[in-house]
């Protein structure tokens, strides 16, 4: 992945960050695993970062199917 997507990933992770963790420390219910959880996620949709969204509502949607996934 080159540095635009790096970057555009960092922007991604900036615009979505609190709503994902407060998503996963629902799913999860043990504080202690969260910021492990999110890692996860966070690795996963690095590596299947679309080339692009439609729009930032699109971004939220996706981010959270990798999280529950």
């Amino acid at each position: 992945m080159g540095a635009a997507e790096h970057d555009r990933f960092e922007e991604l992770v900036r615009r979505h960050h609190r709503r994902l963790r407060r998503a996963v420390a629902g799913i999860v219910g043990d504080p202690s695993r969260v910021d492990d959880v999110l890692q996860e996620a966070y690795l996963k949709a690095y590596r299947k970062l679309p080339r692009r969204f439609a729009n930032e509502a699109h971004e939220a949607v996706w981010l959270m199917r990798v999280v529950h996934r």
